[in-house]
């Protein structure tokens, strides 16, 4: 896997426009099924949240970076039952249908001729 080096703002940019496109696509009150290759390489199927229950409390003093910089998402893994951060710039599918990144407006793209499948959530 090609991986593209991004600055920073970039970064922040293009994670802000994955959340809007998930947030767009999200149905079910708010859930989804991202596909992203992890960190090891091995692609993951999870379905998804930006918030967890309301019985969730947070544990410890939080987080020491912004994820955002880093171009990760912080998501609630729904069969898990935690967080999970995701890389945006391996972010392969949004419910079913797959997405590139588009370089020169750092947005995402879904590639036309699919429709969304829920049935994972």
């Amino acid at each position: 896997v090609s991986k593209m080096q991004f600055k920073e703002s970039e970064l922040v940019q293009l994670t802000e426009n994955a959340r809007t496109l998930i947030n767009e696509e999200s149905v079910l009150d708010g859930k989804f099924v991202l596909e992203f290759i992890k960190k090891d390489g091995t692609l993951r199927e999870m379905a998804g949240s930006f918030t967890p229950p309301r019985e969730w409390k947070p544990a410890g003093p939080g987080m020491k970076y912004s994820p955002r910089r880093k171009g990760l998402l912080s998501v609630w893994d729904l069969h898990k039952e935690a967080w999970r951060m995701v890389n945006v710039t391996t972010l392969q599918k949004i419910n079913g249908v797959d997405v590139v990144i588009d370089v020169r407006d750092l947005k995402f793209i879904k590639v036309p001729g699919q429709t969304a499948d829920m049935q994972a959530v």
